[in-house]
């Protein structure tokens, strides 16, 4: 006969909310290098309504000295990548200067791993893969709870060709206890929705069990957070749908550089029907700076391609004035990377094509796991004519072990629908072996969610579809620069027949400002072909207007990359 007792243990698992004064910042006092700083008190609430053990730092009053908040940037050389020094395994490694800056002008506690000119041993930064062996599933031994469970060889591979340090969990023999690695299905009483009871701001809320299922047959292990009959404050877990004014666009008053404006209530609700808790960042009547919230478009002299000059390595290359507009109708911060007659070396900004061996397939070398391959030479091209820098991963002749890069086809037996069985809220199903198959002809490891047979809850995966009235193209109202919008009721359904939970931006009635969603057509002259001017490597092209419409009927930011009559290279 087996006893089995239960502990229940209740604590309380909320952490505290902790109340603390405003951040304050403060200059040192007087001719010392400290400050005396003061505050208010310091308070927490939890939902025990009172905490006793509430523990300050510092008291008010206490000195603080210069303090300093921002992590220092470190500066630190280019990586270094170097062959070990000549006869021994590894290399004496010289670098510049570390350095690092903050806010304060000055880190003195400047802490580097190694010196220049110390030695470095050979290094590896590739995570070595791990061979280990099939996943092993096993009855407990007769007349016990464990197993005990033998395997094969654990190895690794890694670029060093030998991985010394490796550390399994368990040696083959070890006794294994009984396992499940399926996550529980807890199976929980429906969301109740109560009101408070009479005269008190909280409602005493009861349920049925809560139960849960797992491949083990029994869940005995199930903690809830509460028990029926307890109390409960008011709670809500929307939230609240903040009611803004329009946008305002607003000139600033005269002679200033500000405008002071107002607007009305700023309101918001939420299934409480009360909300309290509103915060603005600004009250009506505050002064407001020029603002700009549109990305300046730079314009740009047109791509230059230029040899060098006679003799040299580089070209001295000369360009007229770049601009930028945007909204404001003034961008005074303009910063160009380099002015005119700077002198540019070769450039190549065209990525390599690199030309690699085709894939190869090939057997292990007999009596071992894996085979010596040999390939071509790798190489790469680009506009340079000469790419110096190619790297491959591995050489020809290398050693590469039993590979397979194909995902496995799962073949699954097709979806069930079925109703639940008599008096219950649940439905014992049955079905086909499920089965996989890749390029290795043999898939052993093949793990199903549920056995054939198992229980399953009443479930819902089809998402609802929302039905919203038409789209609604409306005029402003008269003098104002928004309409007033109404519509029909929106509403959902999904496979439950009842969507109880549907939520709207806006209620009929809203105001909406002018908006325009279409992307504008630009309508440009037809492609020009023409040979270059007598004498010279380039064409001056001239061309008609350039023009846009969309549903604004107005577009004025139109800005061609070129102007008629400009000079066009060979292209």
């Amino acid at each position: 006969m087996t006893m089995h007792i239960i502990l229940f243990l209740y604590t309380d698992a909320e952490s505290p909310v902790v109340i603390c004064p405003a951040d304050i910042w403060q200059n040192t006092d007087v001719g010392v290098s400290w400050a005396r700083v003061s505050w208010g008190t310091a308070n927490a609430t939890d939902n025990s309504e009172t905490v006793t053990d509430l523990y300050v730092s510092h008291a008010p009053g206490s000195d603080f000295p210069i303090g300093n908040t921002e992590s220092p940037v470190v500066i630190c050389p280019a990586d270094i990548w170097q062959n070990t020094d000549v006869g021994v395994s590894w290399a004496s490694v010289s670098w510049g200067t570390v350095n690092a800056t903050d806010n304060s002008g000055n880190v003195t506690d400047l802490y580097v791993s190694h010196t220049p000119g110390s030695n470095f041993p050979i290094g590896n930064d590739e995570s070595p893969v791990m061979i280990c062996p099939a996943d092993i599933l096993q009855n407990t031994d007769d007349g016990v709870s464990w197993a005990s469970v033998s395997w094969g060889s654990v190895n690794a591979t890694d670029n060093s060709g030998n991985v010394t340090d490796l550390y399994p969990s368990h040696a083959p023999d070890s006794n294994f206890p009984i396992g499940n690695a399926e996550i529980p299905v807890v199976i929980c009483p429906a969301d109740i929705w109560q009101n408070t009871d009479v005269g008190v701001s909280w409602a005493r809320v009861s349920w049925g069990t809560a139960n849960a299922t797992d491949n083990s047959e029994t869940v005995t292990d199930l903690y809830v957070s509460h028990a029926p009959g307890s109390d409960f404050p008011i709670g809500n877990t929307e939230s609240p749908v903040v009611i803004c004014p329009a946008d305002i666009w607003q000139n600033t008053d005269v002679g200033v550089s500000w405008a002071s404006v107002s607007w009305g209530t700023v309101n918001a609700t939420d299934n409480s029907g009360n909300v309290t808790d509103l915060y603005v960042s600004h009250t009506p009547g505050s002064n407001f700076p020029i603002g700009n919230a549109e990305s300046p478009v730079v314009i740009c002299p047109a791509d230059i391609l230029q040899n060098t000059d006679d003799g040299v390595s580089w070209a001295s290359v000369s360009w007229g004035s770049v601009n930028a507009t945007d909204n404001s109708g003034n961008v005074t911060d303009l910063y160009p990377s380099h002015a005119p007659d700077s002198n540019f070396p070769i450039g190549n900004t065209e990525s390599p094509v690199v030309i690699c061996s085709a894939d190869i397939w090939q057997n292990t070398d007999v009596g071992v796991s894996w085979a010596s391959v040999s390939w071509g030479t790798a190489n790469a091209t680009d506009n340079s004519e000469t790419v110096t820098d190619l790297y491959v991963s591995h050489a020809p002749g290398s050693n590469f072990p039993i590979g397979n890069a194909e995902s496995p086809v799962v073949i699954c037996p097709a979806d069930i629908w079925q109703n639940t069985d008599v008096g219950v809220s649940w439905a014992r199903v049955s079905w086909g072996t499920a089965n996989a198959t890749d390029n290795s002809e043999t898939v052993t490891d093949l793990y199903v969610s549920h056995a054939p047979g198992s229980d399953f809850p009443i479930g819902n995966t089809e998402s609802p579809v929302v039905i919203c009235p038409a789209d609604i193209w409306q005029n402003t109202d008269v003098g104002v620069s928004w309409a007033s919008v109404s519509w029909g009721t929106a509403n959902a359904t999904d496979n439950s027949e009842t969507v109880t939970d549907l939520y709207v931006s806006h209620a009929p009635g809203s105001n909406f400002p002018i908006g325009n969603a279409e992307s504008p057509v630009v309508i440009c002259p037809a492609d020009i072909l023409q040979n270059t001017d007598d004498g010279v490597s380039w064409a001056s092209v001239s061309w008609g207007s350039v023009n846009a419409t969309d549903n604004s009927g107005n577009v004025t930011d139109l800005y061609p990359s070129h102007a008629p009559g400009s000079n066009f290279p060979i292209g």
